[in-house]
């Protein structure tokens, strides 16, 4: 997987939100819960993944590139509706693997 993006949107993006979209490929080394972004018509299927980046929960708006290419589009820290969502996602998800062992 490879990811890029825009160093003039990555700077925009470290300005308004702190983070960098050098460390968004750290959000797919864990759980992540994926949505499509379907809130206007982008001319492209844009994917919003809540998940973690270090110990903090963070939202990655994305596309998927041919070639196994990842465009990062922002990355943000999520709002407390997102993370409760998150963490909805993370239960269900251990306990349907505790009720399989």
């Amino acid at each position: 997987m490879k990811f890029q993006w825009s160093s003039s949107k990555n700077a925009d993006n470290r300005r308004k939100h702190f983070l960098d979209f050098e460390d968004a490929f750290e959000i797919f080394k864990g759980p992540i819960l994926t949505e499509v972004d379907d809130r206007v018509d982008y001319g492209e299927i844009r994917t919003k993944g809540i998940g973690f980046l270090r110990e903090i929960v963070v939202v990655l708006i994305f596309t998927e590139r041919e070639g196994d290419i990842i465009r990062i589009i922002s990355l943000r820290k999520a709002t407390k509706y997102e993370r409760e969502k998150f963490y909805k996602f993370l239960q269900d998800r251990l306990g349907s693997i505790e009720n399989n062992v």
